[in-house]
This record gives C-alpha cells, structure tokens and sequence, in this order.
C-alpha cells in the first residue's frame, strides 16, 4: 500500500496528464470478483497491477 500511496503522490506532484485511479481489491483466488468489478466500473485504457502477499517468516 505505501508503494502505491507513493506513485499516486508522485503523480499527483509532477502534474500527471491522466485520471490515475487506485484500487485495492479481495477475492483474487476465488475469480479475481473485486477486480473484474473495479475494472467494469473504471474501465481503465491501461492497469498497472502491485501483487502483494503475507510473510511468515
């Protein structure tokens, strides 16, 4: 998230041309559900994705 948080700042900053939308989404091992509705609602000419998951070491 603070990655994100970051490049969306940075954007924001450097007066990016674009509309620049964040998503965190749920249910990416059970159809991606919270994606596919972000992404029809959004419906973005281009997605970056940030994969994150838990350490348990």
């Amino acid at each position: 998230c603070a990655l994100a948080a970051q490049a969306l700042r940075k954007a924001a900053e450097d007066g990016h041309p674009n509309t620049v939308y964040a998503v965190g989404t749920v249910q990416e091992e059970v159809g991606l559900r919270g994606a596919k509705t972000s992404a029809y609602v959004i419906e973005p000419d281009v997605a970056i994705i940030l994969e994150v998951d838990i350490a348990g070491d």
